[in-house]
């Protein structure tokens, strides 16, 4: 939806080029009534994501493969829920809803899984984004029978955390949790936290033994500012369950994914407001004036209700490595908005003395990933021009 809107910002701007008219459109071009909510609990965490079915390897999927998504509605209407396409399968849904307040949607499974591994998935509701992992096996075996050894207060027994915990430090495979089971029958075991502070914990696999096991908990996410000191996460089987603590450090510092297929980006303004999230698209189009325009837009990870949205303006048909500033040309844009499109920070062609410097350092034909950074002043809602600083990016282009 975001994305469709500064598209047709970006045509907008260039029939008022082509044509000399002298006001810019703004609006969606949506006709309709959409279904508005979020994936949220009131508490700001995603809800949990239950997954039907086993996903085999080579196996096409069917309708034993699905996803139970926990929503919010807030506005009734039309809604499309879906997820990205990975290791050769996916999910989605859609309909019509007619009553707010809680709900759930099934998301069905189709295609045919590729590689036995486990695979993170994105689910998008209006501006909210949570995520959830499916494990995909070369046969099928038959789910485990446990419980949770647990001290007098509930605390999982003897659980040990281990790795670096810092607001705004993405996790990764350091942040872990080893957690003790007592299997009552052998066979496989799929178990995700609930999501606190912006992180959540995996583990999944298969314990071939009767008796105490140890199995090793994953963690993923940002730590949000909110997140800061001990946080109380929970696991289940649908049965019991048992907790274990994790404490964050503060810290302000990102790190862009490395991989080719991960796609994020993150500034500072000031050092006390930082922002990071996912790219959600990244696309080139041509330019009827001549070159080529590209669109990166991403929302906020920690609340999912902002939207980065950067507008650069190629000479040619290809993205080329260069400097973009927002005060040549009309094409040059950036902007950070709140959940009702109004910028929070932006920098375009009539900002007056506020630039931006949007970068391209690479791209890659190939894999079709360009990265970049961004560096400048923009103008706040009160009109002033304030720093943006650290700004980074990496996006596969569509």
């Amino acid at each position: 939806m975001k994305a469709i809107k500064f598209l047709t910002l970006i045509f907008a701007v260039i029939l008022f080029f082509a044509g000399c008219q002298k006001e810019l459109s703004y609006e969606s071009g949506f006709s309709g009534n959409r279904g508005k909510g979020s994936l949220l609990s009131l508490g700001g965490n995603c809800q949990p994501v239950k997954v039907g079915g086993y996903y085999v390897q080579d196996s096409t999927l069917n309708d034993s493969n699905y996803v139970v998504v926990n929503l919010n509605v807030s506005n009734p209407g039309s809604y499309y829920v879906y997820t990205e396409n990975k290791n050769g399968f996916s999910f989605s849904d859609s309909g019509f809803f007619i009553t707010t307040g809680p709900q759930t949607l099934t998301l069905k499974a189709t295609g045919k899984p590729i590689a036995i591994q486990q695979t993170l998935f994105t689910v998008a509701f209006d501006t909210s984004i949570c995520s959830f992992a499916v494990d995909v096996v070369d046969s099928i075996v038959l789910p485990a029978k446990y419980s949770f050894p647990k001290d007098s207060v509930g605390n999982c027994l003897l659980a040990v955390v281990s790795g670096t915990y810092k607001v705004g430090t993405s996790l990764n495979s350091t942040n872990k949790v080893d957690v003790k089971i007592n299997v009552s029958s052998p066979g496989s075991y799929n178990i995700i936290s609930d999501t606190v502070g912006g992180m959540l914990f995996k583990s999944s696999g298969i314990v071939y033994a009767n008796g105490i096991q140890t199995i090793v908990f994953t963690g993923y996410g940002i730590p949000k500012t909110t997140a800061f000191g001990n946080n109380s996460f929970t696991i289940t089987n649908g049965v019991n369950s048992c907790g274990f603590v994790v404490k964050v450090d503060s810290g302000s510092v990102v790190v862009i994914p490395p991989g080719n297929s991960d796609s994020a980006w993150s500034f500072n303004q000031t050092s006390a407001n930082f922002f990071v999230g996912p790219i959600d698209t990244a696309f080139l189009v041509a330019n009827p004036l001549g070159g080529s325009i590209l669109t990166i837009t991403g929302s906020t990870l920690a609340t999912g209700d902002s939207t980065l949205n950067m507008i650069i303006s190629l000479p040619g048909a290809t993205i080329v490595p260069g400097t973009y500033k927002t005060n040549v040309g009309f094409l040059n844009v950036f902007d950070f908005s709140d959940a009702t499109g109004t910028s929070i920070y932006s920098a375009n062609f009539g900002t007056t003395g506020a630039v931006m410097n949007l970068v391209i350092t690479s791209y890659s034909a190939s894999t079709k990933v360009v990265k970049g950074t961004f560096t400048g002043n923009a103008k706040n809602a009160a009109g002033t021009n304030v720093p943006i600083t650290n700004g980074k990016f990496q996006a596969v282009v569509q």
